[in-house]
């Protein structure tokens, strides 16, 4: 049944179950990609194409390692528990208290992660 965000009702329980439900999916579809990426890859048929063997093994060699940066990297961001943020007096906050900011572009760019 949807949820009509609008019609007065106090949804939130059933908004942030969704929303964790979704995201313990695509977690757990993340983690068996990188417990993929982390098996040997020999045991692919490439019909005896030496080229093709040296960059499958590249390539899941890269990816192994890539999985591994995310996971140290993540593993430590989420170890640290969310913190309550004192609003600014200087934000420029709508008659709803929300920041009314552009929200478009993300504060975390790709040296962040990979750092």
């Amino acid at each position: 049944m949807p949820i009509n965000i609008e019609d007065g009702m106090d949804n939130n329980k059933k908004i942030l179950h969704t929303e964790w439900c979704k995201s313990q999916i695509h977690m757990r579809r993340s983690m068996e990609e990188a417990e993929w990426w982390e098996k040997p890859q020999t045991s692919r048929d490439v019909g005896g194409d030496e080229r093709l063997a040296e960059g499958l093994h590249t390539f899941a060699r890269d990816q192994r390692k890539l999985q591994r940066k995310l996971k140290a990297k993540f593993s430590t961001v989420w170890k640290t528990p969310l913190e309550e943020v004192e609003l600014q007096p200087n934000l420029d906050l709508d008659e709803d208290g929300n920041d009314s900011s552009d929200d478009s572009e993300s504060d975390i760019s790709e040296d962040d992660v990979f750092s």
